[in-house]
């Protein structure tokens, strides 16, 4: 940021480095400070289930290809699951809930980890 300062055009920063992090320093323990608190959301166990797609390039042979997948996250135990596709269309999305619901069934009040 100070190199940026110092080359712009039409008001360089001409100060000393130590000034202008003092200054920077400053602006951000404000801002800090002026943040909202992170509030956990936390809930009981089995009662709330994250789920998200996501997207990854898997080397596949010689090409690296493009596949989604599933992702599904237990709050409270954080037991994960991932169900692998290669398109987001509703109809894997259904299919891949239901059977993350099935597998974590039998997750229940133990730690185990799906994959």
């Amino acid at each position: 940021m100070l190199e940026l300062a110092r080359a712009d055009a039409t008001a360089p920063y001409t100060g000393s480095p130590a000034t202008w992090y003092r200054y920077v320093h400053r602006h951000q323990q404000a801002r800090a400070a002026a943040a909202a608190p992170v509030i956990r959301f936390e809930g009981l166990p089995g009662e709330f289930l994250q789920i998200d797609w996501g997207e990854a390039h898997v080397p596949l042979g010689t090409a690296v290809v493009r596949r989604v997948f599933l992702a599904a996250r237990l709050k409270y135990s954080r037991v994960v699951a991932v169900r692998w596709g290669t398109s987001m269309i509703l109809e894997r999305l259904l299919r891949g809930q239901l059977a993350i619901f099935e597998e974590l069934v039998g997750c229940r009040g133990h730690a185990c980890t799906t994959t």
